[in-house]
């Protein structure tokens, strides 16, 4: 700098108190469309804390006052923060969306209950409560979700002040509290489950890559109706996402902390749901990418799968104490697979039905489309990360293919590492054509992003709004409860 010459001011992401204000009012607007209609549900009447049409005016005059001092004193620069900070605020974006739509249909068809699996679990753990015992009786599942459930329903039930006697009464007037309970707790797994598909993406290629690859799972139908009923697959999915962070942070740190914490959710995977045994091999295969450990005679390798198996019999202690049981469910849950008479009489094999799943309700046309182009790009330049990528799903729709049951739900542990997978190769194909042909790679990858999300996004929202009509056979039961006598006899001509 010449002698004289002022220094160059400072411009950074200083906020000012107008900023701050702003923030808040945000989050008050945020808080009101997402936990309003949750409060409403739980507790009735309606949510007073202010109307959003004033919070949004507030918000307005607030922008207004923003852009006219910064006119005159530059305390913000937008440009450095959303180059900061953009992709963080594209997350959060996503995760509202993820939320929204999930929080309000969670109340869909309370207090009649519908969905049959969630009247398998709900009874289980009302059962354990009553009981005192961690014991869900059922061995087809591994007992962890249960457990989940088992404690969610008592921190909720402590704080409503629906506890003991009062808790199972309430159950036998009126069950729609706890089934709205196990939703919730849902929703917020499937909320963490995508936080998880952003950090996989980010360690596996670029924030890029990790937002692409968050917005595409969390969007998906079957990611969707899963979430917004208690079934025990998402919490599944979070486990086994929370091991392949770990596994691919092991093949570049080579910790032996990182190699029990993907053992030890791993284990978790196998004791909430035992098809998840093939993570097993995944790890194996992460253990192989590390460059520090090329054989399987390793100790940390060893330790991680100790640490699996304990935390799987530490889950499901009543394997060992109640053995016979465990053995006589697990033994049928094996004569299932390979058993496929349920398929020879005029139906399609579950491998037809599963990529029909993947092309309607996982990924889309477009997205499915992609994936498929991907896959051959894939074949004639294969890379270690991708193939790590395929390792689980692969093994996964093996063992599916070989069971005589087939249901929606099943997936929603394959998918996001199709997804993942996708928007990772998208990525670097996009980059390798850019050497040959010059375009901006950004705009082209948001483009096809974009295609690929906006049909699933549709659906979710057309779901989310017919969950919120009502249910018209519930509405004619009602009418003929209030309209027609008991014991009167209905005519009923052809």
């Amino acid at each position: 700098m010449n002698k004289g010459q002022k220094p160059a001011k400072k411009t950074g992401a200083r906020l000012s108190g107008i900023d701050i204000f702003l923030v808040l009012v945000s989050v008050l607007i945020v808080a009101n469309l997402v936990f309003g209609p949750v409060y409403v549900k739980l507790f009735g009447g309606t949510v007073k804390i202010f109307e959003n049409y004033i919070l949004l005016i507030i918000w307005l005059v607030l922008v207004f006052l923003k852009s006219r001092i910064e006119k005159q004193e530059k305390l913000f620069n937008f440009k450095t923060f959303f180059s900061r900070y953009g992709y963080e605020i594209g997350l959060s974006v996503v995760l509202l969306i993820v939320a929204i739509p999930r929080f309000l249909s969670i109340g869909y068809g309370l207090p009649h209950l519908i969905e049959p699996h969630e009247q398998l679990i709900v009874p289980k753990v009302l059962k354990m409560i009553r009981s005192g015992t961690l014991n869900h009786g059922i061995y087809d599942y591994g007992s962890l979700y249960f457990i989940f459930l088992y404690f969610i329903f008592i921190i909720a039930g402590f704080i409503s002040g629906i506890t003991g006697a009062k808790a199972i009464s309430i159950y036998d007037i009126d069950p729609s509290f706890f089934y709205f309970t196990a939703r919730a707790a849902n929703v917020f797994l499937s909320i963490v489950s995508v936080y998880l598909v952003y950090l996989i993406g980010k360690r596996l290629g670029d924030k890029k890559t990790a937002l692409g690859a968050a917005a595409i799972a969390g969007i998906g139908t079957v990611h969707f109706l899963n979430s917004i009923t208690a079934r025990l697959e998402l919490l599944v999915l979070v486990f086994v996402l929370l091991a392949f962070y770990y596994m691919f942070k092991l093949t570049a740190t080579d910790k032996i902390a990182d190699y029990c914490l993907a053992g030890l959710f791993c284990g978790f995977a196998v004791g909430t749901k035992f098809y998840s045994i093939t993570l097993s091999a995944a790890l194996f295969y992460a253990h192989l990418l590390n460059r520090k450990s090329k054989t399987f005679s390793n100790r940390k390798l060893l330790l991680s799968l100790i640490v699996m198996i304990f935390a799987y019999l530490i889950t499901n202690p009543y394997i060992i104490t109640d053995t016979d049981s465990f053995i006589r469910d697990t033994s049928r849950l094996s004569r299932e697979l390979g058993v496929k008479e349920h398929w020879s009489i005029g139906r399609s094999a579950p491998e037809a039905v599963y990529a029909r799943i993947i092309f309607y309700d996982g990924l889309g046309s477009v997205g499915t489309a992609v994936l498929l182009l991907m896959f051959f790009f894939f074949l004639i330049k294969p890379n270690s990360k991708s193939g790590s990528l395929l390792i689980f799903p692969v093994l996964h729709f093996l063992v599916l293919a070989r069971s005589r049951y087939v249901f929606h739900r099943y997936l929603l542990i394959a998918i996001p590492f199709l997804v993942l997978f996708l928007v990772y190769e998208l990525g670097k194909r996009i980059e390798s054509r850019n050497e040959k042909i010059k375009f901006n790679t950004k705009i082209v990858f948001w483009a096809i992003i974009f295609l690929i999300s906006v049909f699933p996004a549709l659906k979710m929202f057309r779901i989310t709004r017919q969950y919120n009509l009502p249910i018209t056979s519930l509405s004619a039961v009602k009418w003929i409860e209030a309209n027609i006598p008991a014991g009167s006899r209905l005519l009923v001509t052809p």
